[in-house]
């Protein structure tokens, strides 16, 4: 078989068996699958202050999520969790874990990791 066209019938599957796991929730599709560099949710979407869950009025939500980056030079750790509540209110925690590397060895400061953890809240206003 042809691989484009397995590929091709592997994902129309796909699209029309998932289709019916989707509820109606009136949120942005993937709000609680973005987050930004400090825990919130929306990503590039983080001025418009979404709640990173997929829970609306009356449930309480919550996402989380890992990334790690790394070159030969730097390392970048964020580990982050977050739960909103009644779709108004987020409460979340973000720890950001960088290390230098070879860099931080080659300024003489071998073994330098900068870490912080950011606490954070918000709530929508309107909307």
């Amino acid at each position: 078989m042809n691989t484009n066209l397995a590929i091709t019938l592997i994902t129309a599957s796909a699209a029309v068996f998932c289709a019916g796991a989707q509820a109606e929730t009136g949120k942005l599709l993937l709000t609680g699958g973005v987050s930004s560099i400090d825990g919130a949710a929306g990503g590039g979407l983080t001025p418009w202050a979404v709640i990173g869950t997929n829970a609306t009025d009356g449930e309480i939500g919550g996402s989380a999520f890992i990334t790690n980056a790394g070159t030969r030079d730097y390392g970048l750790t964020i580990y982050s969790a977050a739960i909103g509540i009644n779709d108004r209110f987020e409460q979340l925690v973000a720890q950001q874990d960088f290390d230098t590397r070879v860099t931080g060895t080659g300024l003489g400061l071998p073994g330098l990791r900068l870490k912080q953890t950011i606490f954070g809240c918000q709530s929508t206003c309107g909307g």
